[in-house]
Formats: C-alpha cells, structure tokens, sequence
C-alpha cells in the first residue's frame, strides 16, 4: 500500500486543522496523506487476507447443502447486517462470523455500543434461520493492542476477541504472508518521508539564504 499525494484536494487543506493550527501548508498534507492511508488501511488488510483464502465460496442458500468440509459465504447478508467474513463448517454445524477491525483499542465508544448491539442480533438472526448449527461470533482485533476499549467488547457471552494471528490460524491463512504484504511496500513509503522531510529542510535552508542575500545586498550598496 503506497502512501503518495493522488487524489489529495489542496484546496480543503486551508481548512485542515493542522494547517489552521500551525499555518504549515506542507505539514498539512504529509499528514492529510497519513491519515487518508490510515482510512484506506483496513481495505489493504482485508484484500491481503483475502488472497490467501483457501476454502471454496459458496452462497448463503447453499448452508447445509454439502455435508462434509468447511465453506466460505460469498457476500454474506443476513438482514439488515453484511459480516466481514461467515465460515461455516459442515461437519461440526458450525457457522463462525468475523468481523475485523484493525485496532480495537482504537474504536469510538459510542460506535462500540451500537456494534455490539449489532453483532448480538447478528447471533440471534442465524439461530433463527440456522437452529441446527452453531454460531459463533468473533471479533478480530488484528493489531492485537489492549486496553481502551477493547474492554467495552470483553466478558460478552455471544462474542469473542481474537488477535489478527489467531484469526489467520482459525482461517488457514498464513498470518507471516499477511504481514509480509503489508510491509512489502515499505521502501516507497520510506521515500514518501524522505520527501517530507527535505522539503522541510529546504524550509529551513530557505530564510537563512535569504538573510545572506539581503546582507550582501546591503553591503553591495554602502
């Protein structure tokens, strides 16, 4: 995932905060590109893990037309609720949802509340329709952080936490190839900084060669 400057509109960064806070025009858009790459994160991740998938798509109106072996729903729905991902496993009746956030830590608490109410319906909704398997709900907290409120989701008898690698494990994905995606395009993004950074000592440089012009000037004319 390459953080670069398309599709960055200038004009709205007058109204960036950091650029009304600190009048830094450049400041602004290194970190407008930051948190725009920050956004898109989730969507990298998800497409990474995708790519890796091993087990055949199936349609929702196919649960418990093949007895034996493990299927992934081809985008799922169930109501008013689209998961992430719903494995439904043949041979032990079991349908697992995962929903994945990227840092749990991280997550509105008010956001938080309403997805719980959400996945608890989720829960009730498939044992419903599906009495004779099991549903199990999982919350993928990939980045694995604790603390804040990853708390709001814990002590939950109708859903679990789990780490980004366990997830990978309970979907036979190699966590190792996820993560060497991400990083893969780490040398580019490494020159994104780059970039940054001389333009800001160019900033720096910039005043001090004006100063000396202006002294030479002076004494030029005396």
């Amino acid at each position: 995932m390459i953080i670069d400057e398309r599709n960055l509109d200038e004009k709205a960064l007058f109204n960036n905060p950091i650029y009304l806070l600190t009048g830094d025009f450049e400041t602004a858009k290194f970190f407008s590109c930051l948190a725009s790459a920050c956004c898109k994160f989730g969507y990298f991740v998800e497409k990474a893990i995708k790519e890796h998938f091993k087990y055949t798509y199936i349609k929702q109106t196919e649960i418990g037309v093949t007895n034996t072996g493990k299927f992934l729903l081809q985008k799922p729905k169930f109501g008013a609720e689209v998961p992430d991902y719903v494995l439904v496993d043949e041979d032990t009746k079991t349908i697992y949802v995962y929903e994945l956030k990227i840092n749990l830590r991280n997550m509105d608490s008010k956001k938080a509340h309403g997805e719980k109410a959400k996945y608890q319906r989720l829960k009730l909704h498939l044992e419903e329709i599906h009495p004779e398997y099991e549903t199990k709900i999982f919350v993928v907290n990939f980045l694995g952080a604790s603390g804040r409120n990853v708390g709001l989701y814990e002590g939950l008898d109708y859903l679990k936490i789990v780490s980004g690698e366990q997830f990978c494990e309970m979907m036979n994905v190699s966590f190792a190839l996820v993560m060497d995606k991400i990083h893969s395009s780490r040398s580019e993004n490494q020159q994104f900084l780059l970039d940054y950074k001389q333009k800001k000592l160019e900033e720096v440089k910039e005043p001090q060669f004006q100063q000396q012009n202006t002294l030479v000037q002076f004494y030029e004319s005396v």
